[in-house]
């Protein structure tokens, strides 16, 4: 099902979208909802944003590219002071995760309005919490663009994760990190992605996570899986944070 968010009688409305038409409906996708008898041709409204969330979170001149570009630009010589590059491009800036109350309803939201692809699903067991649900959706030959899980985050965001494009980099990230005593855990590797990574504690709340050799997936191939295990092995506490 596509949803898309339009202009009706000078109000937003929302309606489901069916080939070369879109049907109006009462009520939203977030909530109880019907449809309406009525039929327009999709070239006859005027589509919205499809929602209109009260934070944004935006990545900007942080990638080696991007600094090689505003230095141009400004007429600047490059200067990246550890090296590297970050896998981006095609691929986007990393993935986040986040908090989801209502996973269900959330998972409906960014496969059936906003169009992401359900990749995977887990189960996480650890002795003394909750059992929490996760879902991993995609829009791109990333594994994941955005994950959902039910643990609550005041922040809004439980991680960010970006990608690096060698183990040198990364190596050298992970050195600077301990040295730094940010380190939340130690290296890993993720069942689902099957990135090897660390986690580091940011100012804000947030985690971020750093990684390298993360999977890409083929759209038209792929199965969506359900796994119990968050990761094959490693991502013990950092002895800072022990």
């Amino acid at each position: 099902m596509r949803w898309a968010r339009f202009e009706q009688n000078g109000s937003p409305i929302y309606g489901v979208v069916e080939g070369d038409e879109i049907i109006p409906v009462r009520g939203s996708p977030f909530a109880v909802w019907e449809r309406t008898s009525t039929r327009l041709p999709l070239s006859s409204v005027k589509l919205l944003v499809p929602v209109v969330p009260p934070t944004f979170y935006a990545a900007g001149l942080n990638y080696a590219l991007h600094v090689r570009e505003a230095a141009e630009k400004l007429g600047l010589p490059v200067s990246l002071p550890h090296g590297g590059e970050f896998v981006t491009g095609a691929l986007g800036a990393g993935h986040v995760v986040l908090p989801a109350e209502d996973i269900d309803a959330a998972f409906d939201f960014y496969t059936g309005l906003i169009g992401l692809s359900h990749r995977d699903s887990m189960v996480v067991r650890i002795p003394g919490m909750p059992v929490r649900k996760l879902r991993f959706l995609g829009c791109n030959p990333r594994h994941h663009t955005i994950a959902l899980t039910e643990a609550p985050s005041p922040q809004g965001m439980r991680h960010m994760m970006i990608e690096v494009d060698s183990i040198k980099t990364f190596g050298r990230s992970f050195a600077r990190a301990r040295e730094a005593g940010v380190l939340k855990t130690e290296i890993g590797q993720h069942s689902n992605d099957e990135v090897l990574s660390f986690y580091v504690f940011c100012p804000g709340g947030i985690e971020f996570e750093y990684g390298v050799h993360g999977r890409q997936v083929d759209e038209a191939s792929w199965v969506t899986r359900e796994l119990t295990n968050l990761s094959y092995w490693g991502y013990w506490p950092a002895p800072a944070s022990r």
